[in-house]
């Protein structure tokens, strides 16, 4: 990285720092603790968010979630290409097409059958886009402090990324239907019957940072709209 990049990068960081003081009411020394905790070489390995609330059930689900922020990327890319290069859609994919729960998805009037018939017809291009995935990038409001932890300066608000290790599941949440496209049925369809190890990434959107603390390899945090440490030991 060249100097000006450099200091480019400290300047980002510099921002989603007093982004993340001001949008969470937290000192800088707490934001400072909280990457180095959660950076590369530190000894956690693992993030258990308290009390979490899921944007998709908008905020109407609450669990305990386990992360492992330690995850390698590039192995897990690695593992999952050799995995769906054996897959065999006749065999590993379309028995599970019939049987897919299809409530989850407003499928805007069309039938059933139909839709089902549709994700047939796109899972070879699933199939294919999931082994080709793309690599290129585009502009967003994310500033990266760590491989971890994300700020997004037009929300306000800090992710962490990481592979799901388990979820608790505190508070049962009322979810929407949403609206997918045949083929991105069809991908997950695929996902489930072969069990990627991307599949399992996730960014948690944090809404508080109560109750940060270190047990073992694990980092402790709130996670919730609500202190998460009181919901459930």
């Amino acid at each position: 990285m060249t100097a000006q990049k450099q200091k480019q990068q400290k300047a980002l960081i510099e921002k989603a720092i007093v982004g993340i003081m001001e949008a969470y009411g937290i000192s800088r020394l707490d934001v400072e603790r909280l990457i180095e905790l959660t950076n590369e070489n530190s000894r956690v390995r693992f993030v258990s968010l308290r009390g979490y609330n899921s944007d998709k059930s908008l905020n109407t689900e609450v669990a305990n979630q386990i992360v492992n922020i330690n995850a390698s990327y590039g192995n897990m890319l690695e593992k999952d290409a050799l995995t769906l290069n054996n897959v065999v859609l006749g065999r590993d994919v379309v028995p599970m097409v019939e049987t897919w729960d299809y409530e989850r998805y407003d499928l805007n009037g069309v039938s059933v059958e139909d839709f089902k018939k549709q994700v047939k017809e796109a899972l070879e291009m699933a199939l294919f886009e999931l082994r080709n995935p793309k690599t290129g990038t585009r502009e967003s409001n994310d500033i990266w402090l760590n491989k971890a932890l994300v700020f997004n300066t037009n929300t306000l608000r800090l992710s962490l990324f990481g592979s799901s290790i388990s979820k608790e599941v505190v508070q049962e949440g009322v979810f929407k239907k949403v609206k997918s496209a045949p083929k991105t049925v069809a991908k997950q369809i695929i996902q489930k019957a072969v069990e990627p190890r991307t599949s399992k990434l996730r960014r948690f959107t944090i809404d508080n940072l109560n109750g940060m603390k270190m047990d073992g390899e694990t980092l402790n945090l709130g996670g919730g709209q609500t202190d998460g440490l009181d919901l459930k030991a």
